[in-house]
């Protein structure tokens, strides 16, 4: 296994990535490999992944 060494993420990157979750639209220069309405995953082409988790309004349901 081939160890990344990376420096983090830049707010704007983080920025972008919760907008591009709650909005489920693409993200420039970053694919997106999972996308469902509690999770979002972006994989960069330099092999860093980073998950993305949604709140669960829309999803939950309140017991009644």
């Amino acid at each position: 296994m081939r160890k990344i060494k990376g420096s983090g993420l830049k707010a704007n990157t983080l920025k972008s990535m919760i907008k591009s979750t709650y909005a489920r639209s693409e993200l420039e220069g970053w694919d997106k490999v999972m996308d469902t309405p509690e999770v979002s995953a972006f994989k960069h082409p330099s092999g860093q992944v980073v998950v993305a988790l949604r709140g669960t309004e829309g999803t939950a349901k309140e017991e009644q």
